[in-house]
């Protein structure tokens, strides 16, 4: 996987430093994947949030009266 800060490639460099026998790096890289998957849930529901502002900001002026 060669997208820069995705889980895959986490996943990837994991089993990497694993395989070398890097024990310390596993050890290292396997707290920053678990880090980055809990925030799976919180960044999806922020992303639905936004989306819900978005279609309310639409049809809504602003507060000195003008449309966005």
């Amino acid at each position: 996987m060669s997208v820069r800060g995705s889980i895959a490639r986490l996943q990837q460099r994991v089993d990497n430093a694993k395989a070398a026998g890097h024990g310390a790096i596993e050890t290292y890289l396997k707290g920053r994947l678990a880090y980055r998957k809990s925030l799976v849930p919180t960044l999806e529901q922020r992303s639905k949030d936004l989306a819900k502002v978005s279609d309310w900001c639409g049809p809504n002026p602003t507060a000195d009266g003008a449309t966005p």
